[in-house]
Protein backbone atom coordinates (compact mmCIF):
# COMPACT_ATOMS: atom_id res chain seq x y z
CA UNK A 1 0.00 0.00 0.00
CA UNK A 2 1.66 3.39 -1.04
CA UNK A 3 1.48 6.61 0.94
CA UNK A 4 -0.49 7.76 -1.11
CA UNK A 5 -3.62 5.12 -0.52
CA UNK A 6 -3.30 5.83 3.23
CA UNK A 7 -3.45 9.57 3.30
CA UNK A 8 -6.16 9.12 0.75
CA UNK A 9 -8.14 6.13 3.10
CA UNK A 10 -7.05 8.50 5.98
CA UNK A 11 -8.84 11.93 4.61
CA UNK A 12 -12.07 10.01 3.51
CA UNK A 13 -12.40 8.31 7.53
CA UNK A 14 -15.76 10.85 9.15
CA UNK A 15 -14.22 9.30 12.51
CA UNK A 16 -10.99 7.91 13.38
CA UNK A 17 -12.88 4.81 14.49
CA UNK A 18 -13.63 3.71 10.85
CA UNK A 19 -10.09 3.19 10.55
CA UNK A 20 -9.99 -0.76 11.16
CA UNK A 21 -13.35 -0.89 8.40
CA UNK A 22 -10.64 -0.14 5.91
CA UNK A 23 -9.63 -3.85 5.00
CA UNK A 24 -6.56 -3.05 3.04
CA UNK A 25 -5.16 -0.64 5.62
CA UNK A 26 -5.59 -2.83 7.99
CA UNK A 27 -4.82 -5.83 6.13
CA UNK A 28 -1.11 -3.69 5.50
CA UNK A 29 -1.46 -3.01 9.00
CA UNK A 30 -0.86 -6.75 10.01
CA UNK A 31 1.23 -8.01 7.24
CA UNK A 32 4.06 -5.02 8.67
CA UNK A 33 3.06 -6.00 12.44
CA UNK A 34 3.67 -9.81 11.95
CA UNK A 35 7.16 -8.75 9.92
CA UNK A 36 8.33 -6.72 12.97
CA UNK A 37 7.43 -9.71 15.33
CA UNK A 38 9.08 -12.24 13.05
CA UNK A 39 12.40 -9.77 12.55
CA UNK A 40 12.37 -9.77 16.19
CA UNK A 41 12.59 -13.47 16.97
CA UNK A 42 15.44 -13.17 13.88
CA UNK A 43 16.89 -10.73 15.83
CA UNK A 44 17.35 -12.17 19.19
CA UNK A 45 18.55 -15.18 17.41
CA UNK A 46 20.90 -14.04 14.96
CA UNK A 47 22.21 -10.90 16.72
CA UNK A 48 26.17 -10.19 17.28
CA UNK A 49 27.10 -8.94 20.68
CA UNK A 50 30.49 -7.36 20.40
CA UNK A 51 31.50 -6.20 24.04
CA UNK A 52 29.05 -3.14 24.54
CA UNK A 53 27.72 -3.18 20.81
CA UNK A 54 24.85 -5.52 19.56
CA UNK A 55 24.69 -5.77 15.89
CA UNK A 56 21.99 -7.17 13.36
CA UNK A 57 22.03 -7.26 10.06
CA UNK A 58 18.04 -6.91 9.45
CA UNK A 59 16.46 -8.57 6.40
CA UNK A 60 12.94 -7.08 5.34
CA UNK A 61 10.87 -5.80 2.30
CA UNK A 62 9.72 -2.94 4.80
CA UNK A 63 11.54 -0.05 6.07
CA UNK A 64 11.60 -1.18 9.79
CA UNK A 65 15.40 -0.64 10.85
CA UNK A 66 14.27 2.33 12.96
CA UNK A 67 11.52 0.04 14.47
CA UNK A 68 13.67 -2.82 15.26
CA UNK A 69 16.62 -1.07 16.72
CA UNK A 70 14.49 0.56 19.13
CA UNK A 71 12.90 -2.49 20.46
CA UNK A 72 16.64 -4.15 20.80
CA UNK A 73 18.02 -1.34 22.67
CA UNK A 74 14.39 -1.56 24.96
CA UNK A 75 15.73 -5.67 25.22
CA UNK A 76 19.48 -4.68 26.01
CA UNK A 77 19.43 -1.44 27.54
CA UNK A 78 22.87 -1.49 28.24
CA UNK A 79 24.38 -1.94 24.63
CA UNK A 80 24.64 0.04 22.01
CA UNK A 81 22.25 -1.03 18.75
CA UNK A 82 23.23 -1.33 15.36
CA UNK A 83 20.53 -2.51 12.92
CA UNK A 84 21.98 -2.03 9.36
CA UNK A 85 20.80 -3.78 5.96
CA UNK A 86 22.35 -3.36 2.48
CA UNK A 87 20.28 -1.20 -0.16
CA UNK A 88 21.59 -1.50 -3.09
CA UNK A 89 25.61 0.13 -3.27
CA UNK A 90 24.86 1.56 0.39
CA UNK A 91 24.59 0.32 3.72
CA UNK A 92 21.86 2.38 6.01
CA UNK A 93 21.83 1.78 9.65
CA UNK A 94 19.57 3.11 12.66
CA UNK A 95 21.73 3.25 15.99
CA UNK A 96 20.04 3.32 19.67
CA UNK A 97 20.81 3.73 23.32
CA UNK A 98 19.08 3.46 26.45
CA UNK A 99 22.03 4.45 28.36
CA UNK A 100 23.81 7.81 28.96
CA UNK A 101 26.48 6.24 28.49
CA UNK A 102 26.95 6.49 24.98
CA UNK A 103 25.88 9.65 22.81
CA UNK A 104 24.50 8.22 19.42
CA UNK A 105 25.15 11.40 17.27
CA UNK A 106 28.76 11.91 18.69
CA UNK A 107 29.92 8.53 18.19
CA UNK A 108 28.37 8.07 14.45
CA UNK A 109 29.94 11.55 13.54
CA UNK A 110 33.08 10.80 15.12
CA UNK A 111 33.15 6.97 13.34
CA UNK A 112 31.37 8.41 9.77
CA UNK A 113 34.85 10.65 9.40
CA UNK A 114 36.51 10.88 6.05
CA UNK A 115 34.34 7.72 5.04
CA UNK A 116 32.15 9.90 2.92
CA UNK A 117 28.83 8.73 4.21
CA UNK A 118 26.71 10.72 6.36
CA UNK A 119 25.79 9.92 10.23
CA UNK A 120 23.81 11.72 12.81
CA UNK A 121 21.17 12.13 15.26
CA UNK A 122 20.70 12.98 18.98
CA UNK A 123 22.05 11.73 21.82
CA UNK A 124 19.99 8.22 22.38
CA UNK A 125 19.82 8.18 18.38
CA UNK A 126 20.52 8.34 15.43
CA UNK A 127 21.55 6.77 11.46
CA UNK A 128 23.91 6.64 8.91
CA UNK A 129 24.61 5.50 5.31
CA UNK A 130 27.37 5.34 3.47
CA UNK A 131 28.80 2.75 0.46
CA UNK A 132 28.69 -0.78 1.78
CA UNK A 133 32.08 -1.24 0.64
CA UNK A 134 33.44 1.20 4.11
CA UNK A 135 30.71 -0.48 6.09
CA UNK A 136 33.54 -2.96 7.79
CA UNK A 137 35.90 0.22 8.37
CA UNK A 138 32.61 2.50 10.08
CA UNK A 139 31.65 -0.77 12.11
CA UNK A 140 35.37 -1.58 13.04
CA UNK A 141 35.72 2.75 14.29
CA UNK A 142 32.57 2.48 16.15
CA UNK A 143 33.27 -0.66 18.18
CA UNK A 144 36.77 1.02 19.12
CA UNK A 145 35.11 4.07 20.63
CA UNK A 146 31.83 2.29 22.03
CA UNK A 147 34.44 -0.49 23.70
CA UNK A 148 37.97 1.64 24.61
Amino acid sequence: MSCEQVVNILYNLKKPEQISEQDKFMNSYHEIENDIYTTMLNAEATSKIKGSVLLYEINSKYNIRSDIATKLSEKYPEKLVIVYEKTGKRMNGSVRSNTEKYNVNKILKKAIRGLYGSAGGHEAAGGFTLDYKKWDELRERILNIVNS
